[in-house]
């Protein structure tokens, strides 16, 4: 994701787009500690980096909000990371919809195994629809990569960032690294690279004719890793960390809007994409959820469990229009329906007309 802080902040704070914003931790006015956890492209482009101490990155772009009258004027924003960990849940549970092989890493980046799902031919257009359904279902820009590895794609997202998509086809890994400083390689911080530049390995591609005993005889079992990534190969594999905990469905509203039967119209159709999922997939619940997104970024939540494992829609479409009913009158941006506590379809199932929701 791209400057995920900042996105963050610009979907609840319109008013941030287009803006240097800075969002860091620990700071408190007048003292120098605290430091910047992310930076806008725009507050780059005026010097502020991350880690730099927030005091310093306030002194190259002052806070309209404290000071409007600044040439240098942009935003401070503390980081809120229940709320970017909500936003991640998101676009991380979006990302395992287009593939059933995902691995998420950290709160802001994600590796998908997409052979099942698409091939080289076909590959542009089923990365562009990733995009454009997370822009638009989330509100947040992203940048992707493509290849056979996951070190080749991870270089890829960075290379024309923000907002890129590259594509690395296995004939073309070799002639896409070799020009490409050491740097890009995953794994290589400040120590590494001195290292290397004293070697005379500036690039990747000059690192992948380095002969492997060397970098062993150097680096131990990292040189081997070197060598491999120099040339394309990654022995880390995509793989989902454990059994899926949850499915959902959110959908954004084209306008806001605080009508009762819109939003049920909304629940039902998002219970019914669901439920067909659960069939197709011969999966079982136990637990439902709502989430509304109430203007302009605030968050309502709410959860009900029934009592045996079930994939029977109605139980689904009911439980959550029943959770819905307490926000009959809360304005709507943005809906969605969750279900977890999963299990596979061995067990009694609950059916709507033995609870009463």
């Amino acid at each position: 994701m791209d400057c995920f802080f900042v996105s963050c902040e610009r979907i609840r704070e319109p008013k941030l787009i287009g803006n240097p914003v800075i969002v860091g931790m620990g700071y408190v006015p007048g003292l120098s500690r605290g430091a910047v956890a992310t930076a806008s492209y725009e507050a780059r482009a005026m010097g502020v980096k991350s880690a730099m101490t927030i005091s310093k990155s306030i002194s190259l772009i002052s806070d309209k909000d404290i000071d409007p009258s600044s040439e240098k004027s942009g935003y401070y924003r503390p980081v809120d990371i229940q709320f970017y960990k909500e936003i991640s849940g998101s676009f991380r549970s979006l990302l395992d919809e287009f593939s059933d092989t995902t691995r998420h890493i950290g709160i802001d980046e994600s590796y998908l195994d997409v052979t099942k799902e698409t091939n080289w031919e076909s590959v542009l257009n089923f990365s562009q629809n990733i995009k454009e359904t997370i822009e638009k279902t989330i509100g947040l820009p992203s940048s992707i990569g493509v290849s056979s590895s996951m070190c080749v794609s991870k270089i890829a997202s960075a290379i024309n960032k923000p907002s890129a998509l590259v594509i690395v086809k296995p004939q073309n890994t070799k002639k896409f690294l070799q020009n490409l400083p050491i740097e890009r390689l995953p794994g290589i911080g400040p120590v590494t690279s001195k290292s290397l530049h004293s070697m005379g390995i500036n690039t990747i591609g000059e690192l992948s004719k380095t002969p492997i005993s060397e970098l062993k005889y150097r680096y131990g079992s990292k040189g081997l890793d070197l060598a491999n990534m120099a040339n394309g190969n990654d022995r880390k594999k995509v793989f989902s960390m454990g059994p899926r905990k949850s499915i959902s469905r959110e959908s954004s509203l084209a306008k806001i809007t605080i009508n009762y039967d819109e939003k049920k119209e909304i629940i039902e159709k998002l219970s019914l994409d669901l439920g067909s999922r659960l069939a197709y997939s011969n999966t079982l619940f136990r637990t439902v959820s709502i989430k509304l997104i109430e203007p302009p970024y605030k968050i309502h939540t709410r959860t009900i469990s029934v009592p045996n494992a079930t994939n029977d829609v109605d139980v689904l479409k009911s439980s959550a229009i029943y959770l819905l009913n307490e926000f009959q009158e809360t304005p709507a941006r943005k809906l969605g329906v969750r279900i977890s506590n999963l299990s596979l379809q061995d067990v009694n199932q609950t059916k709507l007309e033995n609870w009463d929701v």
